[in-house]
């Protein structure tokens, strides 16, 4: 294998684990009646009759439009006051391999941000109930077909815009090393003429992406696409900066992708040794649920791994994600807790650490978050028999700066609806935790 197709399969395998950072989230629509297109059709049928000078004042409406269509309401869920989570089951949904969660004052991760609204707290919703969503195996089946035109409509724009001809290719089914019934659909273009951006395009179940990897800048400048740019020299502008310089990249990318979403975001992402975010995610998507990340979405990430004092982000990717179904569903309402309630859990130390190593949290000083800072809501999605995506308070604590003068936050969680047990569950890790060299877990019945 040439050193060419190595990285091009290194790199479609590496796109492939881009799925599990996505939490898979969806929500019913409302069926909305058509009572706006019924008076449109009355007055239609008035006019009609007074024009013709007709008289049929004795004609009953439903002879005329027939009888009302029954309106499709959403499936409806089971809603319930009680709890239907133990404090156990929130642990392994959490860790997803019942992995204890380390003890209660150290079990939080760290963030690293610059300044405080790069945590993007949202609000608090006010609800009686929050609805807990179901990870489902997709019923789609792979096509060709479907693919093969999802993939030339993009190449062929793409390559438009690029200034290059378009590129032949092949589809080829991938099958995983691990799960031979794990299978996808993917893009090898044969004779690739745009030499420093990499197309890594594929079919799963559940979605179609495309995606295309800039391998290296250019000396002679940012990146085109059209007349738009594509750089981030500067990581350390706002927001709102970088939103207002997207627009033209925006409208190239809508029609490279042959869509249009009104909502956008920026996201930033640090590391304890660096003063500048090591990576920034512009998202555009519709906000459609409690959760956005279901939703098809265009995102372009600039990276830069190797410097720690460069505000420069040299690699970037964009890349577009097409849901084929809905991979999760609603499948019950439980009753929200106040945040009073959950603060009195906090204060107590009944929280969860999220995905950080309980090994690892376990040796973490510990922090008191009775004063805490900020306080979110936020879903977390289990995987395999815990495939439940379920809301929790996010409670964020700053706890100082790094050695480059980033703020360091503490976050930890506590489930945001009704959960029994909590007292047994945490009595049991402080037992284990005192009989532990904290080098093993058992798992607790």
């Amino acid at each position: 294998m040439s050193q060419r197709k190595a990285r091009n399969e290194k790199l479609h395998r590496s796109f492939e684990l881009i799925e599990d950072e996505f939490i898979v989230e969806a929500s019913p629509q409302n069926a909305k009646p058509m009572v706006a297109i019924r008076h449109r059709i009355i007055k239609k049928v008035a006019l009609i009759a007074a024009c013709a000078c007709l008289c049929v004042a004795a004609i009953p409406l439903f002879f005329l439009f027939g009888k009302d269509e029954p309106i499709e309401e959403p499936p409806q869920i089971p809603v319930y006051d009680d709890a239907q989570y133990s404090a156990l089951d929130i642990a392994r949904l959490i860790s997803s391999k019942g992995i204890p969660m380390g003890t209660a004052t150290t079990s939080y991760e760290k963030v690293y941000v610059s300044q405080d609204k790069e945590l993007n707290i949202g609000t608090i919703p006010n609800e009686k109930y929050l609805t807990v969503y179901e990870i489902k195996e997709s019923q789609k089946e792979l096509d060709e077909a479907e693919f093969s035109t999802f993939a030339t409509n993009i190449l062929s724009r793409w390559y438009e815009k690029r200034n290059i001809p378009m590129q032949t290719f092949e589809i080829n089914l991938q099958e995983s090393y691990s799960d031979p019934n794990d299978k996808s659909l993917r893009v090898d273009v044969h004779e690739e003429e745009d030499i420093h951006v990499f197309p890594m395009l594929s079919q799963h179940p559940h979605v179609n992406s495309a995606a295309f990897a800039f391998d290296s800048w250019p000396s002679q400048g940012p990146f085109l696409l059209g007349d738009a740019k594509i750089s981030m020299y500067d990581s350390t502008i706002s927001d709102e900066q970088i939103i207002a310089e997207f627009e033209p990249l925006k409208k190239e990318l809508f029609y490279i992708f042959d869509v249009e979403f009104k909502d956008v975001t920026v996201s930033r992402k640090y590391v304890s040794d660096r003063k500048y975010p090591y990576s920034i995610t512009v998202k555009f998507y519709n906000s459609t649920n409690e959760s956005d990340n279901s939703s098809d979405n265009i995102t372009v990430t600039f990276r830069h791994y190797s410097s720690k004092t460069d505000p420069f982000l040299p690699e970037i990717t964009v890349s577009y994600r097409q849901y084929r179904d809905d991979s999760t569903v609603p499948i019950k309402k439980v009753k929200m807790i106040s945040l009073e309630k959950a603060e009195d859990l906090l204060c107590k130390g009944y929280v969860f650490g999220g995905h950080s190593c309980p090994i690892c949290m376990s040796e973490q000083s510990p922090v008191d978050f009775e004063e805490y800072n900020y306080v979110d809501i936020e879903y977390i999605r289990g995987y395999d028999e815990y495939a439940e995506s379920i809301p929790f308070y996010a409670f964020y604590k700053y706890i100082g700066n790094n050695n480059v003068g980033s703020k360091i936050f503490a976050k930890t969680y506590v489930p945001a609806i009704e959960v029994s047990g909590y007292e047994e569950y945490f009595e049991s890790q402080a037992k284990y935790h005192k009989q532990s060299t904290g080098t093993e877990y058992v798992e607790v019945e």
